[in-house]
């Protein structure tokens, strides 16, 4: 089974941005096995997000799951990552009653998971004030 949380928020005709669109995709093939952190900045307005819709929307069927997430706040990555988790085991849920245990069930099966799968941190503007993004991020695959 694949899962495809993403906005349907794409620019009308996007054109463009090969290049982006090409590097991006060179540096997820790479380095098999292993997590990639890829970070795009630019000033607001420049098409960061449109590139990254473009890019999973491309990418679609190379991985499991393709999520994203609104990194505007704590709260917001939040939700959005207890929404993940009850689209995977909506079953395993009922019996998780806070949020930070949600949060620990889905990062523990997407880092058990054997397939690829992307997860998109969207608006992560300011990390002085979300300083503890990392434990947000699922680490990968787990050691066998």
């Amino acid at each position: 089974m694949s899962y495809f949380l993403v906005p349907r928020q794409q620019v009308k005709n996007f054109v463009g941005r090969e290049q982006q669109l090409n590097q991006i995709t060179s540096y997820f093939e790479g380095g098999e096995g292993q997590p990639r952190i890829l970070v795009l900045h630019a000033l607001g307005g420049q098409g960061k997000s449109q590139i990254t819709l473009e890019y999973c929307r491309r990418a679609r069927k190379t991985y499991r799951g393709v999520f994203w997430v609104n990194g505007t706040s704590k709260s917001t990555l939040m939700q959005a990552l207890v929404i993940i988790a009850r689209e995977l085991n909506a079953a395993a849920m009922e019996g998780l009653t806070d949020d930070e245990a949600k949060i620990a069930f889905i990062l523990r099966i997407l880092e058990q998971w054997e397939d690829r799968w992307l997860i998109v941190l969207d608006n992560c503007d300011d990390p002085a004030t979300f300083s503890d993004i990392k434990q947000f991020v699922p680490q990968g695959m787990l050691s066998r």
